[in-house]
Formats: C-alpha cells, sequence, structure tokens
C-alpha cells in the first residue's frame, strides 16, 4: 500500500503533466527556461525576441500551469534554480 506521502508525489506529478500538456511548444521553451535564474531580457535575448513578446509567453505559461509568479513557479514544479 503507498503511503500518503508517495500518493501526493503521484497526484503531483499528474497534475505537473497536464499543465504541460496545455502548452504551447514555444511556451514550453520558455517553461524549461523559468527553471532558472535568467532575467526575462536574457531569456529574450535566447529566443530573439523582444521582452514584450516574452513576458507574454511567460504570462500564459503562469496562467497555464497555475502559479503567480517565479517563486510560485519554483515552488509548484520543485525547481532549485542554482545560487
Amino acid at each position: 500500500m503507498a503511503s500518503i506521502a508517495q500518493r501526493c508525489a503521484q497526484r503531483s506529478t499528474i497534475k505537473v503533466k497536464g499543465a504541460l500538456a496545455k502548452l504551447t511548444p514555444m511556451q514550453y521553451r520558455v517553461f524549461h527556461l523559468l527553471k532558472g535564474t535568467l532575467s526575462q531580457k536574457e531569456m529574450a535575448a535566447k529566443f530573439g525576441i523582444h521582452v514584450r513578446t516574452l513576458r507574454a509567453h511567460v504570462g500564459n505559461v503562469y496562467v497555464k500551469t497555475g502559479v503567480t509568479g517565479r517563486v510560485g513557479f519554483w515552488t509548484k514544479f520543485g525547481f532549485h534554480p542554482e545560487q
């Protein structure tokens, strides 16, 4: 029988997979850059897009994954950015 912690982890994994399924390919790439500590300006430069365009993608990622900011994003998905 699975422990409570194991069942919670399984449910969390299902929620993450469901959230990722809603993302467009560009939003998925932004999702992966949000795991780190790059600024929005640095992320935009990596993609060769304007910062305002990147902010739109970031906002859409936050809405689709149910978070309100980068710290909430890191917390929800268990990311620990490098210091």
